[in-house]
């Protein structure tokens, strides 16, 4: 799991990359596998903006034979809009093609915690869409949440989008059971983004597991914070 920066988004103490760099000598005229393979990150959101044009009209593997192995390298690409068009092309393709494990992953890994507040968006909203017909978008978000190399800013992001299946889904998606003790763990972080997501999910939960025996090891002002907060959801029989 690569480690993410934890810094609060706008602190401008660090090199900052550009959205998108300028182009080089290098011809934006590739062919369209070539394009979105390129070293060049303006040649790479062309291609991506192709792409994205043709998938339209077009089987997504005609287009590109090998798809399957790119998406999941531009979706962890350093430049935001090659990522956010990439999202573009990856749920469009979605309703052509089942989705790897590979890029439900990495669409988790390195979009959720994106500073570019429409790939986060884009990135839920392709996790939340595929989560129905797609076990690995719930087996990755268990995965980071009890994974002890998440860095807390990721953790943070992947229980509010568990949080999200559970609420759309139901235990349909989200078997409460199996995963409520990891989430609950969480609700002594001295992180108060992943303190606040995980109650936020407990408080769900309780509608269908008693989560009061999970949060015996908490210190007692946190098993009140959280009994307060389940106090209006009555489990379900």
């Amino acid at each position: 799991m690569a480690s993410f920066d934890d810094k609060p988004v706008g602190q401008h103490t660090e090199l900052q990359i550009s959205e998108l760099p300028p182009n080089t000598a290098e011809s934006s005229s590739l062919p369209l596998h070539e394009g979105l393979q390129s070293k060049n990150a303006k040649t790479r959101y062309e291609a991506v903006c192709e792409l994205v044009k043709r998938l339209g009209d077009c089987d997504p593997l005609t287009l590109v034979p090998d798809l399957d192995s790119l998406l999941p390298k531009l979706l962890g690409d350093s430049h935001s809009g090659v990522q956010e068009k990439t999202l573009d092309a990856v749920l469009l393709a979605a309703g052509k093609v089942p989705l790897s494990s590979e890029v439900v992953t990495v669409a988790a890994d390195k979009c959720l915690t994106s500073a570019k507040s429409s790939v986060k968006s884009k990135a839920s909203q392709l996790l939340l869409g595929a989560a129905k017909v797609s076990p690995s978008v719930y087996s990755t978000l268990k995965n980071l949440i009890s994974s002890k190399s998440t860095s807390v800013k990721l953790l943070g992001a992947a229980m509010s989008m568990l949080t999200q299946l559970l609420a759309n889904y139901g235990t349909e998606v989200v078997p409460v059971e199996e995963v409520v003790g990891q989430v609950a763990a969480h609700a002594g972080s001295s992180n108060a983004v992943v303190r606040n997501e995980s109650m936020e999910f407990l408080k769900d939960a309780h509608k269908w597991v008693n989560i009061l025996s999970y949060i015996g090891s908490l210190k007692p002002t946190q098993q009140e914070d959280i009994k307060k907060r389940v106090a209006g959801s009555a489990v379900v029989s």
